[in-house]
C-alpha cells in the first residue's frame, strides 16, 4: 500500500474511533432523579456565578441572581444560613 493509502486508512480509522467515543458518551446512564421529598429548591440571591459544595459532598453550580437548584435536603440549612440563598419550595 502506498504512503497516501496508509494516511487515508488512518484517517478513516480515526473517524470511526471518534464516532464510537461520541456514542459511548451519549450512551452513559444518567443518574435517577432524586426521590420525592429528598430535595429542596433554593434560589441564589447574589449576582455572581458560583459553585458550592454541600455537607453531602455534592457540588451545585449557580449562574447568578435568580438561579435555582434542587438541593439535597441535608445540604439546605448550611446554604440558607450563608445568606446567599433563599428557599423556594420543599
Amino acid at each position: 500500500m502506498s504512503c497516501c493509502g496508509q494516511k487515508r486508512e488512518a484517517l478513516v480509522t480515526d473517524r470511526f474511533a471518534q464516532k464510537a467515543a461520541r456514542e459511548l458518551v451519549s450512551a452513559r446512564v444518567t443518574p435517577p432523579p432524586p426521590a420525592a421529598g429528598s430535595t429542596v429548591t433554593i434560589r441564589m440571591r447574589d449576582r455572581s456565578p458560583t459553585v458550592v459544595q454541600g455537607a453531602s459532598g455534592k457540588r451545585y453550580q449557580f449562574h447568578g441572581a435568580g438561579s435555582m437548584q434542587a438541593i439535597d435536603k441535608h445540604d439546605v440549612e448550611p446554604l440558607l444560613a450563608s445568606g446567599l440563598f433563599e428557599r423556594v419550595w420543599g
